[in-house]
């Protein structure tokens, strides 16, 4: 079934579309949230409450894609999941990363939703500016939480490298939320 046709269910309020979403999305869902809880019980038990979660939001919103929409829910999960845990207590590697970001997580913990989407818009338009190689190697780091050396196996390059490149590309974000305002 297509994503349109799903989120439609949603809309319907048809059960059927979270088994459609599972069916089509879950195992993708469940990989980035055991990738954040490592341990793959707790990422069933989040991808769980991230269709609940879901099913609450779908109307009034409504995906462009919801492939990437179920895995941006089931990772926020995962990450409140970790905190609720007490997990960045021990160091973990969720802290790790976004203590990495420094000054441009500013606004990624803004609760109200307005500016949680203006900033998501923004982000997205300063990504569009990195090129294909930071914006992935970015993206691989911060949204899927690989470590820097299977980063850099995936991408043929050392694992300093890959820290040197991250290091450049969080600071060329910083400029360009600057340029926007964000900062």
């Amino acid at each position: 079934m297509n994503d349109p046709a799903i989120i439609c269910l949603f809309f319907k309020r048809d059960e059927s579309a979270l088994s459609e979403t599972d069916a089509k999305y879950g195992a993708y869902c469940k990989s980035v949230a055991a990738r954040i809880l490592e341990n793959d019980e707790d990422a069933e038990e989040c991808w769980s409450d991230a269709l609940y979660k879901l099913w609450q939001t779908i109307p009034p919103k409504k995906p462009d894609d919801l492939g990437a929409y179920s895995a941006k829910v089931a990772r926020s999960t995962a990450i409140d999941r970790l905190r609720k845990n007490g997990a960045g207590k021990r160091g973990d590697k969720v802290t790790e990363y976004i203590e990495e970001l420094g000054d441009c997580d500013a606004a990624l913990s803004a609760e109200d939703e307005y500016v949680s989407q203006e900033f998501s818009e923004v982000m997205n338009r300063c990504l569009g500016k990195l090129s294909a190689y930071q914006r992935d190697m970015f993206i691989s780091r911060y949204v899927l939480m690989y470590p820097a050396e299977e980063i850099a196996s995936a991408f043929g390059v050392s694992e300093n490298a890959v820290r040197a490149n991250l290091s450049k590309t969080r600071k060329k974000l910083y400029e360009l939320l600057s340029k926007e305002g964000r900062k």
